[in-house]
Order: C-alpha cells, then sequence, then structure tokens
C-alpha cells in the first residue's frame, strides 16, 4: 500500500496507486519525499531566523526594561543622575553662550540643545547631537 507516510498528501498517495511499475513507483516515491524534505528544511531555516529575530527582540526589550528599572531605583535612592545631566547641559548651554556664536548658529544650537534635553542618553542620535554641540562650542567663532 502506497499509505506508508503520513506525510504524503492524499493526491499524492493517489498518485502513487495509479503508477504501475514498481520501479517507477519507488523513483515517484522517492522524488515526493525528497520535495517534503527539502521544504521541511525550508521551515526549519524559517524557524530558526523566526527564533534569532526573537531572541534579539526580546534582548533588546529586557535591556530597555532593566534601564527603566535601574533608572527607578535611582530615583527611589535618590541617586537619579538628572540633576548631573542637567547640571552637564547647563555646562554645555554656558560655553555656547561663551563661544559668541553667530545668530544663525545660535539658534540652530540653542534648538539642537532642546532636543538634547528631551532625549534620554540611551537614544539613537542622542551621541551625535551632543557631539555636534560640544564641536560648536569649541570652536573660535570671533
Amino acid at each position: 500500500s502506497a499509505s506508508f507516510s503520513p506525510a504524503l498528501s492524499r493526491a499524492q498517495q493517489l498518485q502513487l496507486l495509479y503508477v504501475a511499475c514498481p520501479k517507477q513507483r519507488l523513483q515517484l516515491a522517492v522524488q515526493l519525499i525528497h520535495e517534503h524534505l527539502d521544504q521541511h528544511q525550508s521551515l526549519a531555516v524559517a524557524s530558526d531566523i523566526s527564533k534569532k529575530v526573537g531572541d534579539s527582540i526580546s534582548k533588546s526589550q529586557r535591556q530597555y526594561l532593566l534601564r527603566q528599572q535601574l533608572k527607578a531605583i535611582k530615583e527611589e535612592l535618590g541617586e537619579g543622575d538628572d540633576k548631573l545631566e542637567e547640571d552637564d547641559l547647563g555646562s554645555l548651554q554656558r560655553r555656547l553662550q561663551e563661544a559668541q556664536l553667530p545668530e544663525e548658529a545660535a539658534k540652530t544650537a540653542e534648538r539642537e540643545l532642546k532636543k538634547l534635553r528631551r532625549m534620554s542618553e540611551q537614544q539613537p542620535g542622542y551621541s551625535s547631537v551632543r557631539e555636534h554641540l560640544e564641536w560648536m562650542a569649541g570652536l573660535p567663532w570671533s
């Protein structure tokens, strides 16, 4: 009987039954099994990729959650670094004012500083905005 493999569809099983020659039936069975294995391997690869992506996403979510918990713990202990960060940004603002930037550059620096204050240090782009402002404060404008 051709119903030896539950992996074969009903149509494939019937196809095997209609082949009268045992050699041709065996060749067809081997072909169908290879097709099934190829499909199974493709699914396995897709499953592996999905698992890796899922692991990566869950890792970043876990890191975010841990950062938020650490921030809450520091605030609870009174060790929050928000004041330190604000002092640091205040220092940067003073250095930008002391640099005597041209009017257009000063407007840009103020806009970027406001953006920086709204951002978290972990956000993408924080360091590049910060670096840009540091660079502006360090240029000899006058």
